[in-house]
């Protein structure tokens, strides 16, 4: 806003998040072009062990967070005829994950809501994408306590710049659904085609 870089720190989590954002960015006089989705938390191990407190945050936060926030900004988007929403979700949004279930499932959840609203809004003048990465080099995986998963040896691990990067490429060129990298469009395609009890 005005060259200035603002920063509010905020958990998404919290039933207020939404109209706490909303607030401040009225207050700075400024309004949200593109909104970017990316905040989310996994949960490894077997559903039936995890805390209940964790299901409850990682549903706010993934799913109920996400939603929130699109609902709150888009309708203005599509009165002004422009600006857009990228939301992220995750090569898992193709497959049931056990002992990663609940993070799989709301990123299926993001991507089926994601595609839905744009069509939605399709000739509106507002863009709407699901960014699908493979894994990203943060500590996302070590947090969430899979970072000696499988699939970290068998897909590419990607940096967030070059993730970003292909992400605005993608938005720009008003695409639906963006899968990073050569080798998980492969495996996204692969996902979609096989039968569902081999998937």
């Amino acid at each position: 806003h005005g060259g200035r870089v603002e920063t509010l720190a905020l958990d998404l989590t919290h039933a207020e998040a939404g109209a706490i954002l909303a607030e401040r960015v009225h207050v700075l006089g400024a309004y949200v072009d593109v909104l970017v989705n990316n905040a989310a938390i996994g949960l490894s191990g077997a559903f039936t062990s995890m805390d209940r407190q964790d299901i409850r945050r990682l549903v706010e936060l993934n799913v109920a967070s996400l939603s929130e926030l699109t609902h709150r900004f888009l309708p203005d988007m599509v009165l002004r005829g422009r600006g857009g929403v990228i939301n992220v979700t995750s090569l898992g949004c193709y497959a049931p994950g056990p002992w990663a279930a609940l993070y799989f499932a709301s990123k299926a959840y993001v991507l089926s809501l994601t595609e839905a609203v744009r069509h939605e809004v399709a000739g509106q003048g507002v863009r709407v994408m699901a960014l699908v990465p493979g894994p990203v080099a943060t500590g996302f995986h070590a947090k969430m306590g899979s970072d000696a998963s499988f699939y970290l040896w068998c897909i590419p691990v990607y940096s967030a710049r070059t993730v970003a990067r292909s992400a605005l490429r993608a938005y720009m060129m008003g695409r639906r659904v963006k899968v990073v990298g050569v080798l998980n469009e492969v495996s996204a395609l692969g996902m979609r085609m096989l039968p569902h009890l081999l998937l």
